[in-house]
């Protein structure tokens, strides 16, 4: 969190050179590229820890209370992967799309 936080710093430096012509577009795509591969390191280590421990990948822990009712707005809703999850094999299938209409309303 806290590169990123680094990352939207530089990112807006770089927009205050590239308007005043010091910084050029191959210099922004770069710094573009490096924050994309960045975030995808970033979510590829979320799903890997996500295997282990599900529960925090849907409400992290450092999140703060605004971005936790986002996703809450969202749809994002703890009770819904806990009633999928306590499905099991062909009961999964046969609900699915009970559930997934339910978590949208």
């Amino acid at each position: 969190m806290n590169n990123q936080q680094e990352e939207l710093k530089e990112l807006q430096n770089a927009i205050v050179y590239a308007r005043k012509k010091e910084l050029n577009d191959d210099e922004l795509n770069e710094l573009l590229r490096k924050m994309v591969n960045n975030f995808q390191e970033y979510a590829n280590g979320r799903s890997r820890l996500a295997r282990v421990d599900v529960s925090p990948f849907f409400a992290p822990t450092w999140c703060t209370p605004l971005e936790n009712s986002v996703l809450w707005i969202g749809g994002c809703r703890p009770s819904s992967f806990i009633r999928l999850i306590s499905l099991s094999g062909i009961e999964i299938e046969s609900h699915i799309a009970e559930y997934l209409q339910v978590g949208f309303k």
